[in-house]
């Protein structure tokens, strides 16, 4: 996978940032109810994973590797200015 793929994600709250990834099959509204407990206190994002929910489907030869999914979660944390 070369090209940028961000991740669809969900940005609620501010403070010390938790992360949230939605396991096979599910989406950032797997999340929804505990994102509403946790945004008072934190920065919550949740992502939809490389090929679900609504992030991207790549075109070509993606196998959806774990490198893969690492590379579109690392992008979309730099676009949101996360250091990892």
């Amino acid at each position: 996978m070369n090209s940028k793929n961000i991740l669809n994600y969900v940005d609620k709250g501010e403070g010390e940032v938790v992360l949230l990834l939605a396991g096979l099959l599910a989406s950032t509204r797997y999340w929804k109810q505990i994102i509403e407990q946790l945004k008072s206190k934190y920065r919550v994002i949740a992502f939809d994973q490389l090929g679900f929910g609504l992030s991207p489907k790549p075109d070509g030869f993606v196998d959806y590797s774990v490198e893969d999914n690492i590379q579109s979660y690392n992008e979309t944390l730099d676009l949101l200015k996360i250091k990892t």
